[in-house]
């Protein structure tokens, strides 16, 4: 819900406990990046309003079955939908995002990943981050997060390509 976000330096968003996997409430951010495809998405929403609401019920959140429906829809029309070979997986998921993330993390700063996560493992007797050290590590790192290479010379022709493609599918 809208009330879960707060724009700071980045948008924070606070996972509540009665929607949490380990049912601890935490914070994660979002980067610049993917800050800039959302945003169109967060105007005019009142504190209440779902982020991104079913579409067949605007007052219900998505389903994850939803959720995972429109991830795989997304990426056969953007021609991703190569699978594994060994196991016929599409490589491009939602939990592809979630491990990347965490990997990409991990790589950075150790656990920090596993922890923004929320892994109830992830050791917080021990690695203790008050929000200010969150969001700096966060920013220290989310360049790590991109999907996007814009040092690539192609960059601006494929951002061409994928908004013509954005707006042929609306």
């Amino acid at each position: 819900r809208m009330k879960d976000l707060e724009r700071k330096a980045r948008w924070q968003i606070r996972i509540p406990a009665e929607i949490a996997k380990t049912r601890e409430e935490r914070i994660t951010y979002m980067t610049e990046e993917a800050s800039e495809y959302v945003e169109p998405f967060l105007k005019d929403k009142e504190p209440d309003d779902l982020v991104f609401p079913s579409l067949k019920d605007n007052k219900k959140p998505i389903s994850k079955s939803g959720y995972t429906k429109h991830i795989y829809n997304a990426v056969k029309r953007a021609g991703l939908d190569e699978k594994y070979e060994h196991s016929g997986q599409l490589r491009v998921t939602s939990h592809g995002f979630r491990s990347f993330f965490i990997t990409e993390l991990g790589k950075a700063e150790g656990f920090f990943g596993h922890y923004l996560a929320g892994h109830s493992w992830a050791n917080k007797e021990y690695d203790r981050y008050n929000d200010k050290d969150i969001l700096r590590v966060f920013m220290d790192y989310e360049n790590r997060l991109k999907i996007f290479d814009r040092g690539n010379p192609d960059y601006e022709n494929v951002i061409k390509q994928m908004k013509q493609k954005i707006r042929e599918t609306e």
